[in-house]
């Protein structure tokens, strides 16, 4: 079941007469087009061991690395050493912008500071590093194999550049939360766009700028290629060279680590390989669907993380309470009741996942919305959770709270364009592409987690 081993083509190509330059003469025939090949030869005049890995062709996940050789579990299979990734870290790009280009600087700090976002400046910074630097053999091979026509049909964030095949992708999305996050980058890539080239007097962008376009390829690619040294890591940004040939795998053939004495970043296995077998590492443990889809473009069978908000209109809320209240007094109480516990709400508690049917916070907001006069005097002063885990002492009022959600939960179920059985059947067609695949998954992972919350909501069965 293995793949026909390189060493074997190495070995038949030897017996042909062919003088080959050992594994990385191998590596440079793999990595098409010929900027490839420039990039291995830069990779072994900066120091870089030849890899146990080569490149290779794998069908819908396209380029990843599969083992050269046998690679006992434990084993190396390939090392980066600073003097590879350095000059294309978030820190060297902030460098050389202090360095070359400080305007760009003095106009993207106070931007990071106004969004609230620190991640914003390294992101920024190694973008407009990889545009500007292309000269760098690893950054004309990343220019030339993945431009924005070919990475627009693997990552959603792309999906906005706009022509007949991405619309058609985005409009299977519809009504799913997940549209919402794909929306988030191409606006951020506008707002730097805007703060760093357009220039104030026209209103115009300033002449050589590049286009936002292309500032949101290169975003989309540092998201979905870079690495950090470790999750604390104040440099979030570093792109690895080779290293990012790496493909993701809920079970991963090997493990990365970083060195901080040598600064090298290190593969191993963590299972004996054999020649063709892919190596593959994690990318980050365990993660939803909607994080991989946004960042990487692909998702797992595995939704058990996959989260979905609850859309609920508080001032629909707030109108029912004043609605089903039998007098004034009752009415002011449970405004009172309900902005009480809103203080206490993040985003967060509108959160619909596996280990939670019914938020419990967002129980107790509908709660207050209900409530009678004895639980009213029980509530007054009381903490989200309490309201939640205590039913109401009114049957009726309990009755409603439930009802009122049940019916937000089924009305955003009801808005999507197909039912859940419906995306369960095309799921199972053999012939479907790989990006809807991972439409149709995160589509029926959000109406599994609705239906759930109707269930759990349901008034119970007389007898």
């Amino acid at each position: 079941g293995h793949a026909v081993s390189p060493v074997l083509v190495l070995l038949h190509r030897l017996l042909l007469g062919e003088r080959m330059a050992g594994a990385w003469g191998l590596v440079g025939q793999r990595m098409s087009p010929v900027c490839g090949r420039l990039m291995v030869s830069w990779l072994r005049e900066s120091g870089m061991r030849e890899p146990r890995a080569l490149p290779a062709v794998l069908g819908p996940k396209g380029l990843g690395l599969v083992a050269a050789e046998p690679i006992p579990a434990g084993g190396v299979v390939l090392e980066v050493p600073p003097e590879v990734w350095r000059p294309f870290s978030s820190e060297f790009a902030i460098a050389q912008a202090r360095d070359s280009a400080p305007a760009l600087l003095e106009r993207l700090e106070p931007l990071a500071r106004r969004l609230g976002s620190p991640r914003l400046l390294p992101l920024a910074a190694l973008s407009l590093h990889m545009l500007l630097g292309r000269e760098a053999p690893y950054l004309s091979w990343i220019h030339e194999s993945l431009p924005a026509g070919v990475l627009q049909k693997i990552l959603p964030s792309l999906w906005h550049l706009g022509d007949t095949d991405s619309r058609r992708r985005l409009d299977e999305l519809q009504q799913s939360p997940v549209l919402d996050s794909l929306q988030r980058l191409p606006a951020l890539a506008n707002t730097v766009h805007s703060a760093l080239f357009m220039d104030q007097s026209s209103g115009q962008p300033s002449p050589g700028a590049p286009p936002s376009s292309l500032l949101l390829w290169s975003m989309a690619l540092i998201q979905s290629r870079a690495s950090s040294r470790d999750a604390t890591s104040t440099e979030p940004f570093t792109l690895l060279p080779y290293f990012d040939l790496l493909n993701h795998d809920l079970a991963p053939t090997c493990g990365q680590s970083f060195d901080a004495s040598t600064q090298c970043f290190t593969v191993t296995a963590l299972q004996d390989m054999l020649p063709g077998d892919e190596c593959t590492i994690s990318y980050g443990g365990r993660q939803p669907n909607s994080k991989l889809f946004r960042l990487y473009g692909f998702t797992t069978t595995d939704d058990s993380l996959d989260t979905i908000p609850l859309a609920i209109d508080v001032q629909d809320l707030i109108s029912m309470a004043r609605n089903t209240a039998p007098d004034p007094h009752t009415e002011a109480r449970r405004a009172v009741a309900i902005d009480h516990i809103a203080q206490q709400m993040s985003p967060q508690d509108v959160v619909l996942s596996r280990d939670l049917s019914v938020p419990p916070k967002l129980l107790a907001l509908c709660r207050s919305a209900f409530l009678g006069a004895e639980d009213l005097d029980a509530a007054q002063g009381t903490a989200a959770a309490d309201l939640s885990s205590t039913p109401l002492k009114d049957g009726a009022s309990e009755s409603r709270a439930k009802g009122w959600l049940r019916q937000a939960a089924e009305r955003q179920l009801a808005a999507y364009p197909t039912s859940l059985a419906e995306d369960l059947g095309l799921l199972e067609r053999a012939d479907m592409a790989d990006w809807m695949t991972h439409c149709l998954r995160l589509r029926s992972t959000d109406k599994r987690l609705l239906t759930r919350l109707i269930e759990a909501l349901a008034p119970p069965r007389c007898g």
